[in-house]
């Protein structure tokens, strides 16, 4: 004789295979509608559209300025992979940091860019060029430029909008 599953376990289930479609439940999954490219490369091995993208986001972050929305979206151009790890501020829904790298390995990555709210290391990130919408869970960036890390001469810019 078969016994029912309990509900609490169906709803486990459920809740744990989260899309993240939205800014509050903390999952992971797919990017929905989210489309991303990535242009003026150097290395140019890290040019083209990133297919496969998935989100990770995490609601209960911190960076200097305050609490934060950490956003970790990685993809693939052809065998070429990104990582692209950036914090929303809850307060303004500025994004102070965000850094971006690629390659076939990346523990070893061919490029490593950023932006950086203090412009210490990189260049500071334009607010006009990347905008999030804490409400909405989207991300949109519009020929954001990022400047080498590493001083390396690595360079990215990002285009597109991510849902969260």
């Amino acid at each position: 004789m078969r016994r029912p599953i309990p509900l609490l376990v169906l709803l486990a289930t459920v809740v744990a295979c989260s899309s993240s479609s939205g800014p509050n439940n903390g999952g992971g999954g797919g990017g929905g509608n989210s489309a991303l490219t990535v242009s003026s490369a150097t290395p140019s091995n890290g040019n083209g559209a990133l297919t496969g993208i998935t989100i990770i986001v995490d609601t209960n972050s911190a960076v200097s300025q305050g609490p934060a929305v950490l956003v970790v979206i990685t993809g693939s151009v052809g065998s070429i992979q990104h990582s692209i790890s950036l914090n929303i501020l809850k307060s303004d829904a500025s994004i102070p940091n965000l850094e971006h790298s690629w390659g076939t390995d990346l523990n070893a990555p061919d490029g490593f860019t950023l932006c950086d709210a203090g412009g210490m290391v990189g260049s500071p990130c334009d607010p006009a060029k990347g905008v999030a919408d804490l409400a909405l869970g989207t991300i949109t960036f519009t020929a954001l430029p990022l400047t080498a890390a590493l001083a390396d001469g690595d360079l990215s810019t990002l285009d597109g909008t991510i849902e969260y």
